[in-house]
């Protein structure tokens, strides 16, 4: 249980640290450029999966994107404000949603025996989550208006904590609505801290005890269960290299290539450099997918999904990609600014 609720922490985490300002700016540059890079990655995935002959679940562990990393580095770096941070987070904010989206879109797909009556059936209750969470959204809105003043106190620094509280029953209750409408209950982690993060802009003080609550306490257990669960190599020789490589490889290719064609917006090339890798650093949603995959597995006794084996190869390459992309990219962002 401890675990499970690290786990939603996390997620819920990964949705708080969505910044939706630069969309509202209503910037048809960097709209487009969002749609392009968009559509570059999913088709470079593809291809990568044609010519390398993938598994599904691979390609989807490759292709996923996560800011969570991007945004520590970032924000060390002190450039969440700059032109660099600003376009990695816009894409990190579009990459994230569609992550989820697909991540639950395939545990549907592969747990319930391809498209037919359950799939589509699952769908609505996908879609009905969403419309839920866009329900929720106008009535904080109205409150917000009625009572700005009163909005105030769950910003600062009360000592009653209610931003804390507030967050964490919203991470509370649309978890338990994902577990009751049978969704993926990290979908609704998820989306509850994207809510968040869209209802309350200036939320960075209660993200920081957020974060400190979770990574200082319930977080640990799930990587302590998620490793429990590790199938290291018996040796050296015994790690699958040859697919590590192809993964970190297609990983990079299909983050940085799109970028530096599409999104590069005038940046210099280090920081462009430096923003594709940072967006080829899935940690979290790596994870996830192996978590997933491997349910999916037992659920349909190995007929789909991920099995052991390639979940450990999933975590052996989310240790490799979160080690030494944000490392190069930290060179190539160089030292903070004075």
């Amino acid at each position: 249980l401890m675990a499970q609720l690290g786990f939603a922490i996390l997620m819920f985490g990964a949705g708080l640290e969505i910044d939706f300002r630069p969309l509202r700016r209503n910037d048809r540059m960097l709209i487009a450029s969002i749609g392009l890079w968009t559509a570059a990655t999913i088709t470079l995935v593809i291809a990568g999966v044609v010519v390398l002959r993938l598994d599904p679940w691979l390609a989807l562990a490759v292709s996923c994107v996560s800011i969570g990393l991007a945004s520590v580095i970032l924000r060390e770096r002190q450039l969440l404000a700059a032109p660099v941070g600003q376009v990695v987070l816009t894409l990190g904010l579009v990459g994230e949603t569609i992550s989820i989206a697909a991540l639950t879109g395939f545990n549907f797909f592969f747990s319930l025996g391809g498209f037919g009556l359950q799939f589509f059936l699952a769908l609505v209750r996908f879609v009905a989550i969403f419309f839920i969470a866009y329900l929720v959204m106008r009535g904080f809105r109205l409150v917000i208006w009625l009572y700005p003043k009163s909005v105030g106190k769950f910003l600062s620094d009360d000592p009653l904590e209610l931003g804390v509280r507030l967050a964490m029953a919203m991470l509370f209750i649309f978890w338990a609505m994902a577990v009751w409408l049978g969704v993926e209950s990290i979908l609704g982690a998820f989306i509850a801290g994207a809510l968040f993060s869209f209802i309350f802009p200036e939320r960075e003080k209660v993200s920081e005890k957020i974060n400190a609550l979770g990574q200082g306490f319930f977080i640990p257990f799930f990587f302590i269960v998620v490793g429990s669960q590790f199938h290291p190599p018996a040796s050296v020789g015994a790690i699958p290299w040859e697919l590590l490589g192809r993964l970190l490889l297609l990983a990079v290719a299909v983050k940085l290539v799109p970028f530096l064609l599409f999104a590069r917006h005038g940046l210099e090339l280090r920081q462009a450099l430096a923003g594709g890798l940072l967006l080829a650093t899935p940690l979290t949603l790596t994870i996830a997918v192996a978590e997933v995959g491997l349910r999916v597995f037992i659920q349909t006794d190995g007929r789909a999904g991920v099995s052991p084996q390639l979940q450990s190869a999933l975590i052996l390459f989310a240790v490799f990609a979160g080690t030494a992309l944000p490392f190069i990219a930290r060179l190539l962002l160089g030292r903070n600014p004075a």
